[in-house]
């Protein structure tokens, strides 16, 4: 029931990348999606998802398995499910000697058409908006780069391809697809069983001493 089960962490990730894990409940573990399946009908709805993950803990303990949103990897005391999914852009920035000062991925919704989210870099006041096409087609990603207020380009990009300005060079690296984990802790299972138990016991007690009474 709901009242047994907390959500204890939820975490995304690109396909191919491996984050920790942040949780009380969990000792931080690490968490390896190794590839995500998605389907869809012709009108580009979800038809089928699911990825092929793997957790280990700080003991190398390792379970790997496919997850769903209806069927969860279980670790532990803790089950983690496939919440949700979309594409993402990796950015990687360089200062005018050519050395990488930092890298950003921007997850975007899963739309069939393209849609535009913007990202502060790290450590920086440079803004990047980045407006992916729609999920099939081969055309370019239009970026623009802010300093502040003030826009510094908009271009098109494929990955690999770069942007050049005063302070740098920004590179679109690559374009993939991230998850979305929820991790659940059924932290009331052993109240649940504790009161069955004295259940069954209770009405065995019962039912014997009905029969004693009519013996």
């Amino acid at each position: 029931s709901a009242w047994c089960a907390r959500t204890t962490a939820y975490v995304e990730v690109v396909n191919g990348d491996t984050i920790n894990i942040k949780s009380p409940w969990l000792e931080n573990p690490t968490l390896v999606l190794h590839e995500l399946y998605r389907e869809y009908w012709p009108d580009d709805t979800v038809r089928a998802l699911a990825a092929s993950a793997e957790i280990v803990s700080a003991t190398n303990r390792r379970v790997a398995g496919r997850v769903e949103s209806n069927q969860p990897l279980v670790f532990q005391d803790i089950r983690m499910f496939l919440n949700n999914t979309g594409r993402s852009a990796a950015f990687a920035l360089y200062d005018s000697f050519g050395t990488c000062v930092g890298r950003l991925k921007i997850l975007f919704d899963d739309t069939p058409t393209g849609n535009l989210k913007e990202s502060i870099f790290p450590g920086t006041i440079l803004t990047i908006a980045a407006k992916l096409p729609a999920r099939n087609s081969a055309d370019p990603v239009r970026v623009a780069l802010a300093s502040g207020q003030q826009v510094i380009t908009i271009t098109d990009l494929q990955p690999g391809e770069n942007i050049k300005f005063n302070e740098g060079t920004l590179v679109l690296e690559n374009l993939s697809v991230w998850a979305g984990f929820m991790f659940v802790r059924d932290y009331g299972k052993p109240v649940v069983w504790f009161g069955f138990v004295i259940c069954i016991a209770g009405l065995t007690v019962h039912f014997s001493r009905r029969r004693s009474i009519f013996a």
